[in-house]
C-alpha cells in the first residue's frame, strides 16, 4: 500500500543526498520535500530536473514546497508540482534530513521543534511583515494628521509663438534631425481587387414583333395543287420582304380557282409591314402552276428599345472603379499604420494593374460590370515627430528658458507637397504659448519651513509670474508650510496667453 513521507530537508543537504532519499521509496509513494530558504541547488534547474529523474526511476509521486517563487517556477519547468507550504494535515509527520554526502541522516522532528523551528516559517515571516505594515500605517496616519500640507499655484507668464517652416521625409532616414528639419518616413502599399457594376445608359433598336396578313394563290393549270405549310412568297419590287403560310392550303383541277392562306412576315420589325399588291412572287417550284397576291396590306412588324454597353458606360465605368479601389485603398493603407503614424495624402499613389469588362462594347446588357487591381502606396510619418520638431522650431523663437506649454501646440500643414525620390517636402505653421520652465521640486525645496508670506514673496521674485502666487497651508492656522517637500503640492496653471 502507498504511503505519504514528508522531509524538511536543512540547508547543508546536497542534491545528491536529496536524490538518494527519493531512490529510497517503493512505487506509488508520495514523498514530500520542503526546502530551507537557503538552498542554492534548488535554483538550478538541471539540479530539480536530476531530483525529477530520480523520483521517475522508482515510480514515486514527488513534491516539493519552498517559500521562493524562482524555486517553484523552475520546479514547474522541471515537471514537479510545486507547494508555498506543507498542508496542515502533514505537519505532524515532518522528518528532518542532514547531511552533506550520500548519505542522508533521518530525524522525527518533536512537538517543540515544531512549534519553534530553527529557519523562519511562514507564519513568522507573515507575522513579521502584518507588524511592519501596521506600524508604516501608523506613521503614515501621524504624517496625515500631525503634519500640515500645502498647496501652491503658479500662474507663469506666457507669450505667443509662430513660426513657418519646410519639412523633408524620407523612408531613408531613421531619426529626426532638428538642425535640417527631416524626418524619417515609413512607405505603406496595400493591393485592392474589386468588382464594380452599374447600368447601362446606351440605347439600340431591334426588330421586334413580325407582321402578318393574308394572301390569295390563284390556279394557272388544270389540275389540283397543294400548297403546303411554310411555303414562302416574297415582295417583287422595293425592298425584299418575304413571308411565309402558317396553313396547308390546296386548289381543285380547276383554271383559276384561288385560295386566302394566312402568311407571317420571315423577319421581324417594320420590313414585314408591306402594302397591298406587293407580294407577287412565289419562291420554289410552285411558281409555274400558281400566282399569288396580297389584296390587303400586311401590319404588325415592329421594333423594340434595348439597353447596350456604350462606349460611355465602359469609361464611366472605369471612373467609378478608380474612384471605388482608391478609397478602399485608403481604409487599408490606415489598417496598415502603426500608432501615431498618418500618411501624407499628396504622397499617395494609385495605379491600375489590371482591369477587364465584362462585356464587349454593344454588347446587349442591362448593366456593364468589370473587374480592377489597383496597388496603392503612401508615405507615413509619426505624428510625435512632427509636433518634437515643431515644438524645437517654436522654442527657438523665444528665450533660452522659455518651453512650450503643453496642449498649446497648433499644426497646420500646408496641402502643397512635393514628392521627388522617394522624399516628401511640405511646409508646415506653427503655433503655441511659451512660458517660463518651472520645476517643481525646486518649488517645494525653495519654500518649505517657511511662513506663507515670506515663501510667497520668495515664489513672485523667483519666477515671472502672470499673477501673484496662490498658497494654502492646512489646518488653516498653520503659519508655516512643511519642512517635508512630499507635502507640499505644487500646480503650474500655464494657460494660452
Amino acid at each position: 500500500m502507498a504511503s505519504i513521507h514528508v522531509y524538511r530537508l536543512q540547508r547543508h543537504v546536497t542534491v545528491s543526498v536529496a536524490a538518494s532519499l527519493v531512490r529510497r521509496h517503493r512505487a506509488g509513494d508520495q514523498v514530500w520535500l520542503v526546502l530551507p530558504w537557503r538552498t542554492r541547488w534548488a535554483q538550478n534547474l538541471l539540479n530539480l530536473r536530476r531530483l525529477g529523474h530520480a523520483a521517475s526511476e522508482v515510480g514515486v509521486d514527488l513534491r516539493l514546497v519552498s517559500l521562493r517563487s524562482q524555486v517553484r517556477q523552475l520546479a514547474r519547468e522541471a515537471g514537479l508540482p510545486p507547494y508555498i507550504m506543507l498542508p496542515p494535515a502533514l505537519q505532524r509527520s515532518v522528518q528532518r534530513v542532514e547531511g552533506k554526502d550520500s548519505h542522508a541522516e533521518v530525524r522525527t522532528l518533536s512537538a517543540a521543534q515544531f512549534r519553534r523551528p530553527r529557519h523562519l516559517g511562514l507564519a513568522a515571516f507573515a507575522a513579521g511583515l502584518l507588524g511592519a505594515l501596521l506600524l508604516l500605517g501608523i506613521i503614515a496616519a501621524t504624517i496625515a494628521v500631525v503634519l500640515p500640507s500645502a498647496e501652491i499655484t503658479l500662474q507663469p507668464i506666457t507669450q505667443a509663438a509662430e513660426v513657418r517652416f519646410t519639412v523633408t521625409a524620407s523612408p531613408l532616414r531613421t531619426e529626426i534631425d532638428y538642425g535640417q528639419a527631416l524626418l524619417p518616413a515609413r512607405m505603406v502599399q496595400v493591393i485592392v481587387e474589386d468588382v464594380a457594376q452599374q447600368a447601362t445608359t446606351g440605347r439600340a433598336t431591334e426588330p421586334d414583333t413580325f407582321a402578318a396578313g393574308d394572301v390569295v394563290f390563284a390556279n394557272r393549270s388544270d389540275q389540283a395543287v397543294s400548297i403546303p405549310k411554310g411555303t414562302y412568297v416574297r415582295t417583287g419590287s422595293g425592298q425584299t420582304a418575304r413571308f411565309y403560310t402558317v396553313n396547308d392550303a390546296s386548289l381543285p383541277a380547276q383554271y383559276n380557282a384561288t385560295v386566302r392562306v394566312p402568311i407571317m412576315a420571315a423577319d421581324a420589325g417594320p420590313v414585314g409591314n408591306v402594302r397591298a399588291l406587293t407580294i407577287n412572287i412565289i419562291e420554289g417550284g410552285l411558281a409555274s402552276s400558281l400566282e399569288v397576291i396580297n389584296d390587303s396590306a400586311t401590319s404588325g412588324g415592329a421594333m423594340r428599345e434595348i439597353a447596350r454597353v456604350s462606349a460611355e458606360d465602359q469609361n464611366a465605368l472605369y471612373d467609378e472603379a478608380l474612384a471605388r479601389l482608391t478609397e478602399l485603398a485608403r481604409q487599408q493603407l490606415a489598417d496598415e499604420l502603426e500608432e501615431g503614424e498618418s500618411i501624407v495624402q499628396a504622397s499617395l499613389d494609385v495605379q491600375v494593374m489590371s482591369y477587364k469588362h465584362d462585356q464587349v462594347l454593344d454588347q446587349r446588357s442591362e448593366i456593364v460590370s468589370m473587374t480592377m487591381k489597383v496597388v496603392a502606396r503612401g508615405e507615413a510619418i509619426r505624428s510625435r515627430d512632427l509636433e518634437l520638431l515643431a515644438t524645437r522650431m517654436l522654442e527657438a523663437q523665444g528665450k533660452a528658458d522659455l518651453r512650450l506649454v503643453e496642449d498649446t501646440l497648433a499644426l497646420q500643414p500646408s496641402e502643397q507637397v512635393s514628392v521627388q525620390g522617394g522624399e516628401i517636402t511640405f511646409d508646415v505653421m506653427a503655433r503655441g504659448s511659451l512660458a517660463q520652465v518651472i520645476e517643481v521640486d525646486s518649488v517645494r525645496h525653495g519654500v518649505r519651513g517657511q511662513e506663507v508670506d515670506t515663501a510667497t514673496a520668495w515664489l513672485s521674485d523667483s519666477f515671472e509670474l502672470a499673477a501673484a502666487p496662490k498658497v494654502t497651508v492646512l489646518p488653516p492656522r498653520w503659519e508655516r508650510l512643511p519642512v517635508l517637500p512630499v507635502r507640499i503640492s505644487v500646480a503650474v496653471d500655464a494657460g494660452a496667453p
